[in-house]
């Protein structure tokens, strides 16, 4: 009796062990902020957050496979303080060590929203009314204002400014910036770690020369 006793529970024990660190899943329709480590579908909501606590859940961070609309309705006013808010320091070796353990989470498919800002990388297709800032892009993303990343994998456009600090693929934009490019700029003006030209301007070696973007004070991740 004693044996059956401890047998069951340490199934029990092990249950509730299994059930907290399961990741937790919806499928088709999901809102966020969302009780939830992956949503498979659309997702609708106002932040990119996962509410679990990393202590149940073994992992803070949240992916969607599918459609993600953002639906927030002050986005637009925080869109003009964007880079205040989220600094792009030069050194890329900063964010690779510093903030990707620290990524809110991914974005396979399509995102759709009037302002996007979270640490999150988004692989696919980011479309912005006003701004998008977020960690990574791969893959197209356009915007009615600016663009801005850490990194940039693909296609850049918007109507005033697309900003980055490693690039490889192309800017359009009427300022274009990227600390190091391996790839063309299309614009007004563009700047990269190699020279400044208007209209149109490329890098494919190594940066050359220093460009004024001095590193901020970041406010929280």
């Amino acid at each position: 009796m004693l044996g059956l006793a401890l047998l069951l529970g340490l199934n029990t024990q092990a249950q509730k062990i299994n059930k907290a660190t399961r990741p937790k899943v919806k499928n088709v329709l999901g809102f966020t902020p969302a009780n939830a480590q992956k949503m498979n579908g659309v997702a609708l909501g106002v932040s990119f957050t996962n509410r679990l606590l990393k202590s149940e859940t073994g992992q803070k961070a949240l992916v969607i496979n599918g459609l993600n609309m953002g639906l927030n309705p002050f986005s637009l006013y925080a869109s003009l303080f964007a880079e205040e808010f989220r600094p792009y320091e030069r050194d890329i070796e900063y964010y690779d060590k510093v903030l990707v353990p620290a990524s809110e989470g991914q974005i396979n498919g399509v995102s759709v929203s009037v302002f996007h800002s979270n640490a999150i990388k988004i692989q696919g297709l980011a479309i912005a009314a006003s701004v998008t800032s977020v960690d990574e892009i791969n893959g197209v993303s356009v915007s009615g204002v600016s663009n801005l990343a850490y990194k940039l994998r693909g296609v850049s456009v918007a109507i005033v400014k697309n900003s980055v600090v490693q690039a490889h693929g192309i800017q359009i934009g009427l300022y274009n910036k990227a600390v190091d490019l391996r790839g063309f700029q299309f614009g007004l003006w563009n700047v990269n770690g190699r020279r400044s030209l208007p209209f149109i301007n490329w890098q494919f070696g190594k940066k050359t020369r220093k460009i004024d973007n001095k590193p901020k004070p970041r406010r929280g991740k």
